[in-house]
C-alpha cells in the first residue's frame, strides 16, 4: 500500500466526532436497506438506482475508513452479471472522490486532508426517492486507466461511503454505505455481500 503523509491528530480524534452527521439510533438503523428508485412515467416500471446499508463501527474504525482507506479488493465469489455469468474482478477499486459530475482523483483527499470532509453529508431519513448523486462520497470502483483517463470495467464492483453518523442517544457510530455491481452505464445491478470486500489502508 502507498505510504501516506504523516499528520498529528490533535486532541481526541482531532475533532472527528464533530465532523460527522448526527441523528438518533432508531432513525439511523431504519435507513438500512433504503432504496433510491426511479419510475418510468410511461410504463410505470420501478427501477432500483441504489440500495443503502448501515453498519455499526467504532470511532477508530470510522476514522480509518475516512482517513486511511486506500482501496477495496472485491471477491467475485457468488457474483454474477445480468446474464447470470460469473464476474471476475481482477483489479482493486482505488478510492476516489465522487460527485454529481463524476469521479475525480482522490489525491487531494489523502489522509491528512480528510480530517473533516464536509461533503459526506447524506441526510436521513430521505424525503425523496431520487438518487442522491448531488451528495459527495468516497468511492472505490473497479476499472483501469486508459490514455490518462479512468475507465470503469464493463461490469464493475463498487463500494461507496456516503456518510458517517453518530447516534446521539446511544453514542454509537454508524457508516452509511453502498456495495454493488454496476453496468457499463454505471446503473445498479445488484448488491455485493460485505464479506466479499477486503479493505486496504495506507501505511505510515
Amino acid at each position: 500500500m502507498p505510504t501516506a503523509i504523516s499528520f498529528t491528530a490533535l486532541g481526541r480524534g482531532n475533532g472527528f466526532p464533530f465532523c460527522v452527521q448526527r441523528s438518533t439510533d432508531s432513525v439511523i438503523n431504519a435507513f438500512d436497506g433504503h432504496q433510491d428508485t426511479s419510475t418510468n412515467v410511461i410504463t410505470g416500471v420501478v427501477t432500483i438506482e441504489e440500495i443503502y446499508r448501515v453498519r455499526e463501527v467504532t470511532q477508530i474504525e470510522a476514522m480509518n475508513f475516512i482517513w486511511n482507506l486506500y482501496s477495496v479488493t472485491f471477491s467475485n465469489a457468488g457474483i454474477v452479471d445480468g446474464a447470470g455469468d460469473p464476474i471476475a474482478f481482477t483489479n482493486p477499486g482505488i478510492l476516489r472522490y465522487g460527485q454529481e459530475s463524476g469521479y475525480i482523483n482522490a489525491d487531494p483527499y489523502t489522509p491528512r486532508k480528510r480530517v473533516c470532509n464536509e461533503n459526506l453529508s447524506l441526510s436521513i431519513p430521505r424525503t425523496t426517492t431520487d438518487p442522491g448523486f448531488s451528495n459527495g462520497w468516497f468511492v472505490a470502483q473497479t476499472g483501469s486507466y486508459a490514455s490518462g483517463s479512468w475507465v470503469r470495467d464493463d461490469t464493475s464492483a463498487q463500494f461507496a461511503i456516503r456518510a458517517i453518523y453518530y447516534a446521539t442517544d446511544t453514542e454509537k457510530y454508524y457508516m452509511v454505505f453502498t456495495r454493488s455491481t454496476r453496468a457499463d452505464d454505471d446503473s445498479f445491478l445488484g448488491e455485493i455481500p460485505f464479506s466479499n470486500l477486503t479493505f486496504n489502508y495506507y501505511t505510515y
